[in-house]
């Protein structure tokens, strides 16, 4: 998958350098302020910090992971703990009437 999203790109950027570059006039390489150096390496500047957040937000979810499977192991506990205390309770409530 990444082969395929890594070769359209490279075809934009092929079909972009044409958009940008005059056959005619190889001086003439800009379209507006920016060449087309400038804008590929916006775009790899760009795309390197879309994969640090992406690799942040998928270390928060893994956090999270960790987070939920840690609260569901310790509601079961409370609840063993509560079953526990309530059998408690009535085994000392019948201990006292018995008494």
């Amino acid at each position: 998958m990444n082969a395929k999203i890594n070769s359209e790109k490279q075809k934009k950027l092929e079909k972009s350098k044409k958009l940008y570059t005059d056959p005619k006039d190889p001086q003439k390489r800009t379209k507006g302020p920016q060449t087309v150096e400038n804008l590929l390496e916006e775009i790899r500047r760009l795309e390197n910090q879309l994969e640090k957040a992406n690799q942040k937000l998928n270390g928060t979810v893994a956090y999270n992971e960790k987070l939920r499977e840690k609260i569901n192991q310790l509601r079961k506990e409370k609840n063993n703990i509560d079953k526990i205390y309530e059998d408690l309770y009535k085994e000392v409530e019948g201990k006292k009437r018995e008494i």
